[in-house]
C-alpha cells in the first residue's frame, strides 16, 4: 500500500487515507485506532442493508489488521494493533463542495435525490437496527430551537410518530456525488428514531442554504403523504 493521509475532520479514533498503489484505481482506506471488530461488523451490516434497499453506497473491498509502533504518553514506542477498512474510492466531490456551483435546475435534481435517499433509508425495516433513545433524539433537536417555524411546528409531531430508520448525520459532507448519483457515507450510527431528524439536518445545512419553500419540500416530502398535520 502507498498511503496518502487525507485532511478530513475526524475524531482521534479514525484516520483516512488514499491508497495510490494502483494509480488507475485508487482506494479509500479507513484506519481505526485499534482492532475494533464491532465497528467493522456494523459497517458491513449497515452498508449491505442500505444497498439492499436501493441506497447507493461505496463498495467494501476488504479489511486487514496491522501491527504498528506508536509513541505512548512517556514518549516511548509501544505496539498498537490497527484495523484498516478498504473501500471503493468515489472521489472527494461532496454535495457540500458541489452545490454552490450548480445551476438551479441541477440543485433541484440534487434536492430530489436527497429526498429520495431519505425515503429509502426510512423504508428500511430490519430488527438489527437499534432505537435512538428519547434523550439523544431531543439532544439532536435542541440545536434547532428558535429556528423558523417550519421546523419548530414539526418537531413535536415527529416525536409522536412511529420511529423510522435514520442515518443520524445526514448532511452535505456525508453525501458524495459521482456522475448523476448520490452516494451515502458515514453510516455507522444508523438507528431508528424521529423521521424529521435527517430532513431537519438538510434544512439547516449551511452549504445548501435552502429557502423556506425548499425546506418545506424536503420536510414534508420525508413523511407519509397521509400525515396531513404537516400541512397546517
Amino acid at each position: 500500500m502507498t498511503l496518502i493521509e487525507l485532511d478530513y475532520a475526524t475524531g482521534s479514533s479514525k484516520r483516512f487515507y488514499l491508497d495510490i498503489n494502483d494509480a488507475a484505481d485508487p482506494r479509500f482506506v479507513m484506519k481505526l485506532q485499534d482492532k475494533d471488530d464491532n465497528f467493522v461488523r456494523t459497517f458491513r451490516l449497515n452498508r449491505n442493508m442500505l444497498e439492499s434497499y436501493g441506497v447507493p453506497v461505496p463498495k467494501l473491498l476488504g479489511y486487514s489488521v496491522s501491527q504498528e509502533a506508536i509513541p505512548n504518553s512517556t514518549g516511548d514506542m509501544s505496539s498498537c494493533v490497527r484495523m484498516m477498512l478498504i473501500v471503493e474510492y468515489l472521489g472527494d466531490l461532496t454535495v457540500e463542495r458541489a452545490y454552490p456551483s450548480l445551476t438551479e435546475e441541477e440543485r433541484k435534481v440534487v434536492r430530489e435525490g436527497l429526498l429520495e435517499t431519505i425515503g429509502r433509508v426510512q423504508s428500511i425495516k430490519e430488527e438489527s437496527i437499534q432505537n435512538l433513545d428519547a434523550k439523544r433524539s431531543m439532544g439532536y433537536f435542541r440545536k434547532f430551537v428558535g429556528r423558523p417555524t417550519v421546523v419548530e411546528d414539526a418537531i413535536d409531531f415527529s416525536m409522536r410518530l412511529e420511529p423510522v430508520t435514520i442515518h443520524g448525520d445526514f448532511n452535505s459532507t456525508n453525501i458524495l456525488m459521482k456522475g448523476n448519483k448520490l452516494y451515502l457515507v458515514d453510516f455507522n450510527d444508523m438507528s431508528r428514531g424521529p423521521g424529521l431528524l435527517d430532513p431537519i439536518s438538510i434544512f439547516h445545512d449551511r452549504a445548501l442554504n435552502l429557502s423556506v419553500p425548499e425546506a418545506r419540500e424536503i420536510v414534508r416530502g420525508s413523511f407519509n403523504p397521509t400525515n396531513d398535520e404537516l400541512e397546517s
